[in-house]
């Protein structure tokens, strides 16, 4: 042990406190000659496995601890400063107990005590002191801050209370000394009371970084963890850099005057021995039902599976079943997973007798004969080829991952009877940690240094790639590379962002993981609350789980399941048909021909992207097999590979697809020729080499991970093993190379064919039931309008109308009919909450259909139908079956509302005259679109851009080629620059921070949109044609930096184009014409406007009366504003004998410039009020 341990260091796992990550720390131990050092993170162990085996791995002594939060009083107090600015003590595990009880303590500081950070109290740390040493910590420790912050007394009397707690063996008084005055002092205080009290001293160093040279970094970490710019004089800081991991020598000079204070470090050191790693799997507790009770598990399990067996094969077995489930069988007691598939089998159980959708099976656990008789898959891994050892194996013993799929919607039952069956203290979800990328790291160093947005903005323009680091992205990029040597200042911004790049900045939950233990997982792991869960997170992640023992599965929501499970109850309930989706034949070719061939694979799960779309209008898929090849083709690592181009050569010219040995021909026929699967690796390897499948899984597995050492001496061993088996060498050495090849991108066959599966069943839906389908995935997408807007689309291209909400017809969802129809859900429209569409669903049901507007506003509780509900209902169309113009029941809302006033709250307006009606010219098309998309967020009953002249031009590219590309090519595609063709729509004008002008708009097609950012520079140059409805061609760069990772709907969420310059689209006759605003009425008159665009636009007019009008000139200024129309919305204010004014609304479509408005003030009693919203936000 050396002379010297650091006793009290901070990680990255401090989140922003501490930079120091396991790889740097290990090599500086290594480097200095210290073999030795403890993990005391902030509140946590979220670090402490990874630090474990780092430290054991590098032959050095890991030391597991915690810096833990202490409260003043109790943990529970939550109130004010006093219980906000908790004291710190360090906390080591000397033992196995300590261990567990600093779990405990570390769980309670977030379940009993949080309050803005993790606390325990003194109370607590009695109740778990055992197996544990403390040391008294820094100047904000439970020492030092009585002492700085009240008086010597008090701190003497917090230092005897610790004593007296831990005893002299486990408390030890901590020096530091990073040249603080306030150090010396507390340095002073606490020899004199280790002198007077008996207590020992520690030396540390608080380390919160590797290298002298970090510091600069490490304060720009405070800055981020703190919001601040660094040139923030009043932000919290560290005085100097000396909080990094001295050598011992400098410790020494440091320490010179306290030689024991060094030496107790290395004491301390060699009495913490603990063992993180636990080769038992703490399976959950399963009992077996009553019946069997008797049974051994593994027995119960063999029943099962030949049980099940019988169901999908009949009697007497084959052979071939017997013999797999026998070996599967085998390997699973020898493996000791017995109590593993006991679980899943119990939880797939609950799910089917509770009618709770479940997939066909996820990734390799597919392959098991076992789980398909058991019923916890759905796909016969014998008629498909699934190779168990994919799965689990002898040679390959680790835990076998159970991923199960279910209905999005009913997941959290699921969960529920997790936590029922095993109780709620063994299950517990589980933590993520978020890292910084490359370029959010540049950005963020970038916002804390103060640099210009566009700055920084053309530095991370050159990093393509969301996984790239910044390294790769030098050495990919020139342009970066050069930009970097001829900028002294971009140089030092990324070098200072290479340092906290990939450092862990934030923590939440795994979308899908839990874990269950067979007894509270607090006495394993240490856990910990989190916003937005119910259930308790592990402070470990996914990876570390395991390593000390734990089963864990992931539990995933999958929202095709719920789409087949509504479309499958709608057929039963429209038709009184049952289907039984898992039993429909899987070789309808009318299917494959209809559905895959033409591409019609909207809603198809898996098959939808526009380059799969052309794949399979090339190839004709005709059977399952075929889906499971093209969906292993369908992602990044093939299609970059150009995989789907081999792939539909191969398919036209079979002939190409011959492989250099006669021996891979059956194994690479189902896929036209293309090494696609990593089960063929497998096979390959026993074929041609002579590997068992479990060898072969260890090959697999080895090529999947790409280590250089390992692969070669993977190489060696099947070149030798081959040409063993009577391959020439030069051919067993272009196999390997193929399969090394293959490596980057080889896909699981079991996931891929369930996957394939599940899409059938999809397609066959749409197929032969396409109303059911299409309402059904209307539903799931309900609140997601640019779903809905495609769906709408799709069931156009059927015969299938979608027809609008309805008081009186429509649901919460939308609903199906036999006469391929769909009505529109209430469930869709804005603003109109689960409380209101019951109500209105449970007056219809008890009392009838409504009658009229009148009848329904009588009758529904108007504290759930809302004055805001019922305008979105007017604006959908919820009232059109009445015979009212939307626009005129919007113009008379409030005189309707004033009549159920009079009927349900007698006395509001005892006193007011009777309400007129306000007649209207009837509402445009493009008004009633306008409506729509306010309130449903789509264009339903008219789409203003179907007629639009550059969306139908061939010659112009389009948003949904766009689309295609950026399917094709993910994050590639940012940063690329290119022109497209659409219609402007919801242009705003902003001010920056920087007080420049900008402009955001939406460039439309029929379906799609793209954001439009038009910066300071381009909006000079075509502010004039920033125009609602204005058909244009948009320049401009492609931008998805936004984008969290590469999932094709994360980055169309991110979509958005920096403009170049924006130009009125020209037809064929050469001249530019404003196209929608002229042709569908967008074209308006602002308020106060001579030119367009000079001045902004009113938010709304207010016509406000100077005196009671009567009938006859209310009905005369009716005439008058109906007589020019425009696009701001109007409120008539009339003023009512209690002294507030009655609002009555106008509409939306006001058109009165200036001199219009004086002629009304000359004419009426009146004065016209332009609302002019903020600058920073009126459209241009």
């Amino acid at each position: 042990m050396s002379e010297f341990v650091h006793l009290h260091n901070h990680s990255q796992y401090s989140l922003l406190d501490g930079i120091a990550t396991f790889e740097h720390i290990t090599r500086r131990l290594q480097d200095t000659g210290m073999d030795a050092f403890a993990l005391t993170d902030h509140g946590n162990l979220y670090g402490a496995v990874e630090f474990f085996d780092r430290m054991s791995t590098a032959g050095l002594h890991p030391i597991i601890g915690c810096e833990v939060y202490v409260a003043p009083h109790r943990c529970t107090d939550r109130e004010g400063d006093a219980d906000r600015n908790s004291r710190h003590l360090v906390l080591l595990a000397e033992n196995q107990l300590g261990y567990r009880n600093l779990i405990k303590l570390v769980t309670l500081g977030f379940t009993k005590g949080y309050y803005y950070r993790p606390r325990i109290d003194f109370e607590l740390l009695s109740a778990y002191k055992e197996g544990l040493i403390a040391l008294s910590a820094c100047l904000h420790g439970v020492i030092s801050t009585p002492l700085l912050q009240e008086s010597e007394a008090r701190a003497e009397e917090e230092l005897e209370r610790y004593a007296k707690l831990l005893g002299e063996e486990h408390f030890y008084l901590e020096l530091q000394n990073h040249g603080l005055p306030e150090e010396e002092r507390a340095r002073e205080f606490l020899k004199e009371q280790a002198r007077h009290h008996g207590l020992q001293l520690v030396a540390t160093n608080d380390c919160h970084y590797v290298y002298p040279e970090d510091a600069s970094a490490h304060d720009i970490a405070l800055c981020l963890q703190t919001r601040a710019k660094q040139s923030d004089q009043e932000r919290m800081r560290f005085s100097g850099p000396y909080y990094y991991l001295r050598n011992q020598k400098e410790m020494a000079e440091l320490f010179v005057e306290e030689p024991d204070a060094l030496a107790n470090t290395a004491k301390i050191a060699r009495r913490c021995q603990v063992e993180l790693r636990d080769k038992i799997v703490h399976f959950p507790d399963f009992s077996l039902p009553e019946e069997q009770a008797e049974m051994a598990p593994g027995e119960f399990l063999h029943m099962l599976a030949f049980e099940g067996a019988k169901q999908r094969y009949g009697e007497p077995l084959p052979e071939q079943v017997v013999e797999r489930l026998e070996e599967e069988l085998s390997v699973i007691s020898t493996t000791g997973f017995t109590t593993l598939f006991l679980v899943v089998w119990d939880l797939l159980r609950y799910a089917r007798h509770n009618r709770i959708p479940a997939g066909p099976g996820r990734g390799s656990a597919a392959a098991s004969l076992v789980a398909y008789c058991l019923y916890i898959t759905k796909l016969d891994p014998l008629r498909h080829g699934l190779i168990f050892e994919r799965f689990l194996n002898k040679e390959r013993v680790a835990l076998p991952d159970f991923d199960l799929d279910f209905c999005y919607e009913r997941r959290d039952e699921i969960i529920d009877y997790i936590r029922r069956r095993y109780g709620e203290e063994n299950v517990a979800q589980i933590i993520t940690f978020s890292t910084l990328k490359a370029r959010a790291v540049i950005k963020a160093v970038g916002r804390v240094k103060d640099y210009e947005f566009a700055y920084v903005d053309r530095i991370t323009k050159r990093i393509q790639g969301l996984n790239l680091t910044i390294q790769q992205a030098k050495e990919q990029n020139p342009e970066l590379a050069e930009m970097l040597d001829r900028d002294p200042t971009a140089h030092e911004l990324v070098q200072e962002a290479e340092k906290l790049e990939g450092l862990v900045s934030h923590v939440s939950v795994h979308a899908a993981g839990v874990v269950i233990a067979d007894r509270p997982l607090v006495d394993y792991v240490p856990l910990r609350s989190i916003k937005d869960s119910a259930m308790l997170v592990t402070q470990y992640e996914m990876g570390s789980l395991e390593k000390v023992g734990l089963f864990k599965f992931d539990v995933l929501g999958l929202k095709t399941l719920t789409t087949i499970d509504r479309c499958v109850r709608y057929i039963r309930e429209t038709e009184a048909k049952e289907i039984d989706i898992d039993a429909i034949p899987l070789d309808e070719q009318e299917v494959f021909s209809e559905i895959y061939a033409k591409g019609d694979t909207f809603g198809v799960f898996q098959f939808e992207a526009p380059h799969i779309v052309r794949v399979m209008k090339e190839t004709h898929p005709s059977s399952i097999e075929d889906l499971t090849a093209l969906n292993a083709l369908n992602r990044p690592g093939p299609m970059q590979g150009g995989m789907f181009d081999i792939y539909i050569r191969n398919t036209a010219h079979p002939e190409k697809a011959r492989p250099p040995v006669r021996e891979l021909e059956p194994i690479l026929a189902p896929t036209c020729g293309v090494l696609l699967y990593q089960e063929q690796v497998m096979l390959i390897a026993r074929e041609l080499a002579g590997y068992t499948l479990g060898e072969a899984d260890i090959l697999r597995k080895a090529m999947g991970k790409k280590k250089r050492e390992l692969m070669s001496k993977q190489r060696e061993e099947f070149i030798e093993r081959a040409v063993g088996h009577g391959t020439p060498k030069r051919k067993a050495t272009g196999i390997w190379k193929m399969m090394e090849n293959f490596a980057g991108y080889g896909f699981n066959k079991a996931h891929s064919a369930c996957y394939a599966y599940l899409s059938y069943q999809t397609a066959y839906l749409k197929h032969y039931y396409p109303q059911y389908f299409i309402a059904a995935l209307m539903n799931t997408y309900i609140t997601d309008p640019p779903k809905i807007a495609l769906a709408l689309g799709d069931a156009a291209s059927h015969g299938i109308k979608v027809v609008p909400p309805s008081v009186n017809r429509s649901g919460f969802d939308f609903t199906p009919t036999a006469s391929r129809e769909i009505v529109f859900g209430l469930g869709g429209i804005k603003r109109l909450g689960r409380a209101a569409v019951d109500e209105i669903v449970r007056v219809r049901t008890q009392e009838g259909a409504f009658k009229s507007v009148d009848d329904f506003l009588d009758r529904v509780d108007s504290r759930a139908v809302t004055k805001t509900s019922i305008e979105y209902l007017v604006r959908a169309g919820a009232f059109d079956e009445f015979g009212h113009d939307r626009g005129e029941l919007l113009a008379n809302l409030e005189t309707y509302l004033a009549r159920r006033g009079h009927r349900n709250q007698i006395g509001m307006f005892e006193d007011a005259e009777p309400a007129m009606l306000v007649s209207r010219i009837q509402t445009s098309p493009a008004e009633i679109a306008q409506m729509e998309r306010e309130s449903i967020g789509i264009f339903l009953t008219h789409n203003p851009y179907e007629n639009s002249l550059v969306l139908r031009d061939e010659r112009v590219k389009q948003i949904e080629q766009l689309l295609t590309e950026l399917e094709a090519n993910g994050v590639r595609l940012a940063d690329k620059r290119m022109e497209l063709g659409g219609v402007l729509d919801d242009v705003r004008l902003r001010i920056s921070q920087r007080k420049q002008r900008y402009a955001l708009a939406k460039l439309c097609s029929q379906h799609n949109h793209l954001n439009l950012v038009v910066g300071a520079n381009a909006l000079q140059r075509c502010q004039n044609v920033l125009l609602d409805g204005n058909e244009v061609l948009v320049r401009g760069v492609i931008n998805l930096e936004d984008a969290k990772n590469e999932d094709f709907e994360e980055l169309r969420g991110s979509l958005k184009m920096y403009v170049d310059s924006v130009t009125l689209y020209r037809g064929d006759g050469g001249t530019a014409g404003r196209g929608l605003r002229e042709r569908e009425g967008f074209a308006r008159t602002a308020l106060g406007t001579t030119s367009r665009g000079t001045y902004p636009k009113p938010a709304r007019l207010l016509l406000k009366f100077t005196k009671p009008p009567s009938r006859q000139l209310l009905r005369e200024l009716n005439q008058a504003i109906s007589a020019v129309r425009g696009e701001i919305p109007g409120f008539l204010l009339l003023p009512m004998p209690g002294g507030k004014p009655k609002k009555v609304y106008l509409g939306n479509d006001l058109g009165l410039d200036a001199d219009r408005a004086r002629e009304l003030e000359n004419r009426f009693p009146l004065r016209v009020i332009p609302v002019i919203p903020p600058s920073q936000n009126h459209r241009l």
